[in-house]
């Protein structure tokens, strides 16, 4: 008879699921973005018209991350609001523009065509590249689009202490309720120098990324606004300086919001848009190039990466491991789908056995999930282990 473990940490799937449990982890995953979060903190409404390019990407008609609309074909966002996005759910995708209520019917929505994320962006190292395109099936038009910035522009009005400002839908103080009308914050630009001051991110700061803020806090984006736009105004206009990334916490004293630099992936994003590249859903971009994940070779998952067709006879085990960071926030791991009966074990630095784990949530059926919040730095070691034989499983596992 299979064992409960008390000492396990599983998440509450009524809590983070908003359909009853999916097959695909990657899909999980997804509703665990479309969750309420804080975001804008310290904020503002924006009026109707004013910022017409704010895009709200959405997931099953859901939204879970900004965006900004740069043509009327092409969106900007972040890497890791995408990441999760597979030719399997790539029809889930949508994205409205031009609006401030999520409660409202106005605005301009469009399906989305594909998804390209930056080669260089890895989930498990720094985000220096944490920029995505989306490109859409039908074009948006009557919207006017954001321009982004170049390094003149940089040079001339997006320099140290100049004033930015970041939009979002959400609320206006860090524990607050989130509202559905979009708001704005004004930060000023922070050099990558004081950024990267000991006391605030000590040296994390890559050249491609953008920091704002202010050093006694109060002000910032937050994680619900993730791809949202940095603008800065040059001659009269609103120009694309950053998109929201990453931060320590929200709001917090010499804690900036972390943007990636939009003036370093000018040319990136023009040959994107030539069609040099291929997406998430037709090709070799974005890591698995859009191919059926394969079972890694030597068990090293790649964090955010799916891994598919898991089978083994009753009381047969496979052995994977996954690298954490010590700047991580949480580990997730999931185990999904196919046929049997599957138990997933998780520990620290060494393979588990059965009798000897840190974590395993030891169920009935395929579905079990683990996560670790401020989990260990280090190698962890998961082993999935037939309580009966199992089929086509899927497993995913990612640390931030």
């Amino acid at each position: 008879m299979k064992k409960i473990n008390k000492n396990l940490i599983t998440i509450a799937l009524t809590s983070l699921l908003i359909s009853p449990i999916l097959s695909h982890a990657s899909d999980l995953k997804m509703n665990i973005k479309t969750s309420p979060t804080i975001r804008i903190v310290g904020g503002e409404i924006v009026k109707e018209g004013v910022r017409p390019w704010m895009t709200s990407l959405q997931f099953d008609g859901q939204h879970f991350c900004g965006a900004s609309l740069i043509s009327e074909s092409w969106v900007l966002t972040a890497a890791h609001c995408v990441e999760d996005i597979t030719k399997n759910n790539l029809n889930s995708l949508s994205v409205r523009s031009n609006f401030i209520s999520l409660k409202s019917t106005s605005g301009s929505k469009a399906s989305v065509a594909d998804v390209y994320i930056h080669p260089d962006y890895n989930q498990q190292g720094k985000n220096a590249s944490d920029i995505a395109l989306v490109k859409l099936s039908t074009p948006i038009t009557n919207v006017s689009f954001i321009k982004l910035a170049t390094d003149h522009i940089i040079s001339a009005s997006g320099k140290p202490n100049a004033m930015a400002s970041v939009s979002g839908w959400g609320a206006l103080q860090q524990g607050g309720n989130s509202p559905d009308i979009l708001q704005k914050v004004n930060v000023p630009i922070v050099s990558n120098q004081v950024c990267n001051a000991k006391e605030a991110y000590d040296g994390k700061i890559s050249s491609t990324e953008i920091c704002a803020g202010l050093v006694k806090g109060g002000k910032d984006s937050c994680q619900g606004d993730s791809g949202g736009p940095l603008v800065i105004t040059h001659e009269g206009k609103f120009v694309q300086a950053g998109v929201v990334s990453w931060g320590e916490g929200c709001a917090q004293a010499n804690k900036y919001g972390v943007y990636a630099r939009v003036n370093s992936f000018n040319a990136w994003i023009d040959n994107i848009k030539k069609g040099n590249g291929t997406g998430l859903g037709g090709g070799n971009g974005g890591g698995n190039g859009g191919e059926e994940p394969q079972q890694p070779e030597d068990g090293t998952l790649i964090s955010g990466q799916l891994v598919t067709g898991l089978s083994a006879q009753a009381e047969n085990e496979l052995i994977f491991k996954i690298d954490v960071g010590p700047d991580a926030k949480l580990l997730w791991l999931d185990i999904a789908g196919g046929e049997g009966d599957a138990d997933i074990y998780l520990k620290h630095e060494q393979a588990p056995t059965q009798e000897d784990y840190d974590y395993a949530p030891i169920k009935w059926g395929n579905d079990e999930h683990i996560l670790i919040r401020k989990p260990e730095s280090g190698t962890w070691y998961i082993k999935i282990v037939g309580y009966e034989a199992f089929e086509d499983l899927e497993l995913m596992g990612f640390a931030r």
